[in-house]
């Protein structure tokens, strides 16, 4: 039983069972509540993400049924990843249901393989990659960033394409100051390091002595002081 063996085609018919019946009587169906963090967002429409995922397990494997609230957890680790590998834009959502002083945990590596990890040590920084894209603005939209994305590095899939750029989109829009970052370390396997963000989101650049220009990254300030960047 994993969420991850859903189908395109299975979001779909949860999508259309859950515009057939309304928001509220298709959570009291299934038994799900409002999303906390995420919708799914398709044709301009914003859906429950978790309660999306467990009925699509149920149009995809119909002996089984769907899957119940407790049976399997939503979020950026679970839900997320699978509904955007299957093309679909994730939004930030359910905002009225968290308190004003809750902050988020993020993991977030820094680049694909953790390349960038001595920049983030020594700059106290959550950095990410796509160094190929150049500069990345707050402005460009989903779209946008699906487009640099063909262009710059090749990618043709739509799934690759709304993943990557979902990842990049809620980098520069949902990381706040406050919220806490954790970062695997690759240079030191099973440890971990944390920081609370004290930024907004900003590019930079930096240059080698040998004039070699360093992978742009993005990234927000951490703090240093209040709560280190270090391992744990």
């Amino acid at each position: 039983m994993s969420i991850r063996t859903i189908t395109r085609e299975a979001v779909l018919k949860a999508i259309a069972e859950f515009d057939a019946l309304g928001r509220e009587p298709f959570l009291r169906k299934y038994g799900f509540g409002q999303a906390r963090d995420y919708v799914v967002v398709y044709e301009g429409k914003r859906y429950d993400s978790k309660a999306i995922a467990g009925v699509a397990y149920g149009f995809e494997h119909p002996l089984e049924g769907p899957l119940a609230s407790n049976e399997f957890s939503a979020g950026r680790e679970t839900v997320l990843p699978v509904l955007e590998s299957l093309g679909f834009d994730i939004e930030a959502g359910g905002e009225e249901t968290r308190g004003s002083n809750e902050k988020r945990v993020w993991l977030i590596r820094a680049g694909q393989a953790g390349q960038y990890e001595h920049l983030a040590l020594e700059e106290g920084a959550a950095v990410i990659g796509w160094s190929e894209l150049g500069e990345l603005t707050p402005q460009m939209s989903r779209e946008d960033l699906k487009q640099l994305l063909r262009a710059r590095s090749g990618e043709e899939r739509s799934q690759a394409l709304a993943r990557q750029a979902g990842q990049i989109h809620r980098f520069i829009h949902e990381v706040k100051p406050g919220d806490l970052v954790v970062l695997p370390l690759r240079t030191r396997p099973e440890h971990v390091a944390v920081g609370v963000i004290t930024s907004p989101y900003h590019v930079s650049r930096r240059w080698t002595l040998c004039r070699y220009r360093w992978p742009q990254y993005t990234r927000h300030r951490m703090a240093r002081a209040r709560y280190p960047l270090r391992p744990i």
